[in-house]
């Protein structure tokens, strides 16, 4: 029976399969790391199952078995995708800073407009506060 060896019909260890249930197991070569371990004996294909190790993701979510900083990376599109997330938050830093500045700037030369057409309103330029 696939999944089971030699005459006795044994189940083939962890880590091996038969696809015909011959007298010999061969070795699975299809886990992503080593660290990742096989988990199931008498399998049947070479792709045997196999799981990360503890603290990773799932291999439901990660086949790959990437460490949790290569999978939060990945989620975000690997390091393209976080280059751009940086570039993209520089750019709003940037660009709200100068949108700042725009407005303070706009802000004096309006004051400095509405005292110069109303003489009553004048402003003192040497004002040391107002620097």
């Amino acid at each position: 029976a696939p999944g089971f060896f030699g005459w006795a019909c044994s189940p083939c260890p962890v880590g091996t399969y038969n696809e015909e249930g011959g007298l010999v197991c061969h070795k699975c070569n299809n886990k992503p790391t080593p660290e990742a371990y096989y988990t199931e004996a008498g399998w049947p294909l070479p792709d045997c199952p196999y799981q990360c190790p503890e603290g990773f993701a799932d291999v439901s979510q990660n086949p790959k078995c990437l460490t949790p900083v290569e999978y939060f990376f990945t989620f975000f599109g690997g390091l393209p995708g976080m280059i751009s997330i940086l570039v993209a938050v520089v750019l709003l830093v940037v660009s709200s800073i100068a949108v700042k500045k725009l407005q303070r700037k706009r802000r004096l030369h309006m004051s400095i407009g509405q005292a110069n057409a109303h003489p009553l309103m004048r402003v003192v330029f040497d004002d040391p506060f107002l620097t």
